[in-house]
């Protein structure tokens, strides 16, 4: 959705609080002092508050075209940002593709998990392409169930999967 101008949007937005890609929601983890994966979720609560004026500054001209994306692909942005009251939502992992399968992926989650329970969710949730089978089997690994899909079509494999997980 960003673009080429991705790690400057997200860079530049990342140092101001109040939004959902503010150093507030993120945790990351470190091997040999090298950051080797990150992780970011926040509230159901938090996500309400979120000052979506801080992604469009950092955006400057790339507005139009992020804009452009969004409404194209509405339908999937409201089931993607629905969250029910309680949850702690798990936007991002990632871990460096060397260091996979350490258990790194775990950790983080765990601790996100950690980090929803300090803040009184109920549930954590995150969505998972519905292509991405090691993502959905680490998940399930760790406790998470299918809840929703979107599009909730019979005949085709869903793009995104909803699981949780009951804190």
């Amino acid at each position: 959705m960003f673009g080429k101008r991705l790690e400057d949007i997200v860079s530049k937005a990342y140092v101001e609080p109040n939004h959902d890609l503010s150093y507030e929601t993120a945790l990351f983890a470190e091997a040999d002092g090298e950051v080797v994966g990150m992780a970011s979720g926040y509230t159901a609560e938090q996500h309400r508050r979120f000052n979506r004026k801080v992604v469009n500054r950092a955006a400057g001209r790339s507005i139009v075209r992020i804009s452009i994306i969004y409404a194209l692909l509405s339908p999937m942005m409201r089931f993607l940002h629905t969250y029910d009251e309680g949850d702690f939502y798990l936007q991002f992992l990632a871990v460096d593709e060397a260091f996979r399968g350490r258990g790194i992926g775990s950790v983080l989650i765990h601790a996100m998990e950690e980090r929803g329970r300090e803040r009184g969710s109920t549930q954590y949730a995150i969505d998972v392409s519905g292509r991405n089978d090691n993502a959905r089997r680490l998940y399930g690994h760790q406790g998470f169930v299918d809840r929703a899909c979107w599009p909730r079509l019979r005949f085709m494999r869903p793009v995104i999967q909803r699981m949780v997980k009951p804190l």
